[in-house]
């Protein structure tokens, strides 16, 4: 298969603010992102299903973002920013659900997964 054949994926993010990122596997896609508040933030989208990407998970809103790349492992995002140098977040969907979940204790109600994750069926993972 060639480059010109291979169908492009379209992510929904608002406006691509800067660099791109893909996992070593391929199958997840890292980027920074900015809404219409032009507030930026990291995102990472799950892309091995070009039909229907979806985005995984997302990162705090900051600014002065230049860079990022996952570690040769894929457990790992690195992300750059001005003026705080470079995080570290685990890119693990399920590490990330498990973090989430014993932060929080409470299942996430129907009207908040509606607030922030929007394109996906109400599914909550903390049960």
């Amino acid at each position: 298969m060639t480059a010109s054949s291979v169908p492009p994926v379209k992510v929904s993010t608002g406006k691509l603010q800067g660099p791109l990122a893909f996992s070593p596997d391929g199958t997840r896609l890292a980027l920074i992102a900015t809404n219409k508040d032009y507030d930026s933030r990291p995102e990472v989208w799950d892309v091995s299903d070009p039909d229907s990407p979806t985005r995984q998970f997302y990162m705090p809103t900051a600014s002065g973002f230049y860079s990022l790349a996952f570690t040769p492992d894929g457990k790992t995002l690195a992300v750059v920013r001005a003026s705080a140098g470079i995080d570290l977040w685990d890119a693990d969907p399920q590490h990330v659900i498990a973090d989430l979940c014993n932060a929080v204790g409470d299942p996430i109600s129907e009207q908040d997964w509606k607030k922030y994750l929007p394109d996906r069926p109400y599914q909550p993972p903390c049960q």
